[in-house]
């Protein structure tokens, strides 16, 4: 039945991971002399923090898609989707104070000059949630088939001690007597 999850949650996920990709992630709202309009940024052209994951999760999404026609992805896949996808999604959530804040931090935007025409509003676009949720698909896919083939790496547990039966009280086991010992 995991297995079964996991197909159609990659099956759902490109497509998630192609609309992610032509649809605006940002839309500022801004106004010049002329007039005021609206500036759509997708995630080509945002940031390299849009960009890369997106690109890596379309790649190995369309890898394990194209991998399943013949035979079950590799394990070494299926991981690798994992790791991809939840990265790119925690990367994504990291980046979403840039998209409202203009602060970019570690990842550059391309954001327009704020000096010249100011911003009157920024908001996510409808790619945005598309990608994350593309991306979190693919993540979850990942993360029920490495787990429904028991590839993750447990922990080191010691074994359990078993209590042994009671012998008496503070005796010890039982020695051997002779028969004169017994009959005394």
């Amino acid at each position: 039945m995991p297995r079964l999850r996991a197909d159609v949650l990659l099956a759902i996920s490109l497509p998630l991971l192609l609309l992610g990709g032509v649809l605006p992630w940002q839309v500022d709202r801004m106004c010049t002399v002329a007039g005021c309009g609206l500036i759509r940024t997708t995630a080509w052209n945002g940031s390299p923090a849009w960009a890369v994951p997106l690109v890596l999760a379309i790649a190995v999404c369309g890898g394990w898609l194209l991998l399943m026609m013949t035979r079950p992805a590799p394990t070494g896949v299926a991981a690798l989707a994992a790791a991809v996808g939840g990265l790119g999604a925690m990367v994504v959530i990291a980046t979403l104070d840039a998209l409202v804040f203009h602060r970019h931090g570690v990842f550059p935007f391309r954001l327009p000059v704020e000096e010249d025409f100011p911003v009157l509003s920024v908001r996510p676009g409808p790619g945005l949630p598309l990608g994350l949720l593309g991306l979190v698909g693919l993540a979850a896919a990942g993360w029920l088939t490495v787990r429904a083939r028991n590839a993750l790496v447990t922990p080191w547990r010691p074994p359990r001690r078993t209590p042994s039966p009671a012998v008496g009280l503070a005796q010890g086991p039982p020695v051997a007597r002779s028969r004169r010992a017994r009959h005394r």
